[in-house]
């Protein structure tokens, strides 16, 4: 377990996250600009210290103000990579990931060199200088040099937020081929809602300094708070479902998931392909029963989970659709004159139209 309760005052601000999660997988930090993300992965790292609490990773302590245990930074077996790569710019790709191996015990390695480079892509790299690399090519030479020295956590700052859209998702790729090919956890500080969908198995959500939402990305993306910034988390449904089909004619394809099927616009990805999707909360609605004469072709059979009222004149309906939990924003009303509660059979119905890029990703 990635066990962190600590509390270290920054400047006017007071850092205090609690988190638990399993050591594996990866788990991304979201939040806005000063909220503690950065700190946060500073303080597991070693390079800031709490005032008070510890930071556990499954058996090892690497701080704890009671029993005055703080496990020097570079015996913390932790690999960092920083948000402009910090390659050795005298040094060759090759003679970077060798620094990285030489770092620490090699005797049973969690990935071999050759393995990570191909799964990198940085084979043709090896001979180059940093200074000859694109900004997407240096991070993973980074994160590589990162994996060689065998940490026992992976540490990503922001390693996208310099790229282009093309160079991102190109990352986003080798990101998610690590994920599936290693066992070492990672943590990611992104802003970014697209990089969460893509890689994140576990959210931890900050603002100022605190943690307000933690667990599985599945568990925690319906439990948020409505934001108005265009940049935010918003609740939404979280579903993982594979390619059926695509239809040339219609521009439409048909994805599978243990609730059913769904049908989006065509997306690029092909057959069989399985894919990750987020249904916000604005693009649910609910009914009590199917409805022909209607544009929205998404109709899934429901049972409500949970209404919560929102005292606002509104009501947050949640609905399960096999293993997934949808949600839908309601006016209260409406709640009352369709007599919905706890355990009522309804359909839920999404707007195809709104599962575009932002909301579907490929997983590999």
């Amino acid at each position: 377990m990635i066990d962190i309760a600590f509390s270290v005052r920054l400047g006017t601000t007071i850092l205090k996250p609690e988190i638990n999660l399993p050591s594996s997988g990866l788990t991304a930090i979201f939040g806005p600009s000063g909220s503690g993300k950065t700190s946060l992965l500073n303080a597991l790292a070693g390079l800031v210290r709490p005032d008070h609490g510890h930071i556990r990773i499954d058996n090892t302590v690497l701080f704890d103000s009671a029993a005055r245990v703080d496990i020097a930074a570079h015996k913390r077996s932790i690999g960092y990579v920083f948000q402009d790569a910090r390659l050795f710019p005298h040094m060759s790709v090759q003679a970077n990931l060798d620094y990285g191996k030489k770092r620490t015990n090699q005797s049973h390695p969690i990935i071999q060199s050759d393995s990570l480079i191909d799964l990198l892509g940085i084979g043709p790299l090896l001979k180059r200088k940093p200074a000859t690399l694109s900004g997407g090519e240096k991070q993973r030479v980074a994160i590589g040099r990162a994996l060689l020295a065998n940490p026992r956590v992976l540490l990503l700052d922001e390693p996208m937020s310099s790229l282009d859209d093309a160079r991102r998702y190109e990352l986003i790729g080798y990101l998610q081929k690590l994920r599936a090919s290693l066992s070492v956890p990672v943590m990611l500080v992104t802003h970014n809602r697209d990089d969460v969908l893509a890689l994140a198995e576990n959210l931890v959500v900050m603002e100022q300094g605190r943690v307000t939402a933690c667990g599985s990305l599945a568990a925690v993306m319906p439990t948020l708070k409505p934001s108005r910034a265009a940049d935010d988390l918003e609740p939404a449904a979280i579903l993982t479902g594979c390619i059926v089909r695509h239809d040339d004619a219609l521009q439409t394809t048909i994805v599978s998931f243990d609730g059913g099927a769904l049908s989006l616009p065509r997306i690029h990805y092909p057959p069989e392909t399985h894919v990750r999707l987020r249904v916000p909360i604005r693009d649910v609605m609910i009914a009590t029963h199917p409805i022909d004469n209607i544009s929205i072709s998404n109709q899934l059979p429901a049972t409500i989970k949970n209404i919560v009222n929102n005292l606002d004149g509104t009501a947050t309906v949640y609905a399960i659709v096999g293993n997934t939990i949808f949600i839908a924003r309601l006016m209260a009303n409406s709640v009352s004159r369709l007599d919905l509660r706890q355990g009522s059979s309804v359909i839920v119905l999404v707007k195809a139209v709104t599962l575009d890029a932002h909301n579907v990703m490929g997983q590999r």
